[in-house]
């Protein structure tokens, strides 16, 4: 009976050997699949800027400038590179330059911050104001969800604008709130 226990015991050790290396072997295969696609991720973006500047020297200050962006408003580098980049190349002339775009990007994200805004109402906030200062009219629909998401941005518009968040609305429904204004504010 001893013998037939340790024969088992050798078994069930060797069973938890191969069973740790599979394990270790997935692990490792999903690390090596993340970095790819980050990897891929980063290039898309980096060639994003490039096709914005034009310039492989204007594309490395670019990214170092939006890196630091990213430090100081406690954001993800790789987020906040992606939403430069489609800022930039979807609202036209909205944004003069890229530094430009860095900063109004930087200052959205200290505001979602500030408000405790979680992943999807960034992403919902940031491309509802993309389609708004593409378009060059922030109305009612984008504004509600600007509100919802981020009703410090809403507050910061109506105060520039030297109106009530109420009044914003009605404006914002008349399609008053331009893109200059936004951005502005």
């Amino acid at each position: 009976i001893t013998q037939e226990m340790q024969n088992a015991g050798g078994a069930a050790g060797t069973l938890r050997k191969m069973a740790l290396q599979a394990v270790g072997a997935f692990a490792t295969f999903q690390t090596v699949k993340a970095a790819v696609q980050l990897s891929d991720q980063l290039t898309q973006v980096q060639a994003r800027i490039n096709g914005i500047t034009g310039d492989l020297q204007e594309t490395a200050r670019v990214q170092n400038m939006i890196y630091q962006a990213a430090q100081r408003s406690r954001g993800s580098y790789q987020e906040m590179m992606g939403t430069v980049a489609a800022l930039k190349s979807q609202t036209g002339d909205t944004f003069k330059s890229m530094d430009e775009a860095t900063a109004f990007v930087e200052a959205m994200q200290k505001q979602f911050k500030i408000a405790g805004t979680d992943a999807t109402g960034i992403s919902s906030t940031m491309y509802n104001l993309t389609q708004a200062l593409s378009t060059g009219v922030l109305r009612g629909q984008d504004l509600n969800i600007v509100m919802s998401n981020a009703p410090q941005i809403a507050q910061r518009i109506a105060q520039y604008m030297g109106l009530s968040v109420g009044e914003l609305k009605k404006v914002a429904a008349e399609g008053k709130v331009t893109s200059g204004i936004v951005k502005a504010a």
